[in-house]
């Protein structure tokens, strides 16, 4: 404040999660009580995944045999910089991410569980091989 002569600090306004929400997946998504699913893809040695695949399957806890045959995928890429995000989830359920599209390759899939309050939710992954 010395430095800049100014009589008060500039305010810094944090957006919520709604507001992140909102901005990054449209207002439907929480009119609509959506989640969104967002991280990293990191290879073995840390290094972001530019350009990358990743799959993302839904599961419903409470859906009796529930299984990854029957979720259909949801294709992601990543960006230049290993990122990626997926809207619209359901909350109160499971996300399985892996780096194959039909789900066989276990030792890579992750899990996250999605809490019926949670907005946003963050997962990096990291590849021990790629498919």
């Amino acid at each position: 404040l010395r430095e800049s002569g100014a009589a008060a600090p500039d305010v810094i306004d944090l957006l919520g999660d709604d507001q992140i929400l909102a901005a990054r997946c449209g207002r439907e998504a929480l009119t609509r009580n959506r989640a969104a699913l967002f991280g990293v893809v990191h290879d073995l040695d840390g290094r972001p995944l530019r350009s990358d695949s990743l799959f993302v399957r839904w599961i419903r806890p409470d859906e009796p045999g529930s299984s990854l045959a029957k979720a259909p995928p949801q294709a992601v890429r990543t960006d230049t910089f290993g990122r990626w995000i997926v809207c619209g989830l359901p909350r109160g359920g499971q996300a399985l991410i892996t780096p194959d599209e039909d789900g066989k390759d276990s030792l890579n899939a992750v899990s996250v569980k999605i809490d019926r309050l949670a907005r946003l939710v963050e997962a990096d992954v990291q590849w021990s091989a790629r498919p």
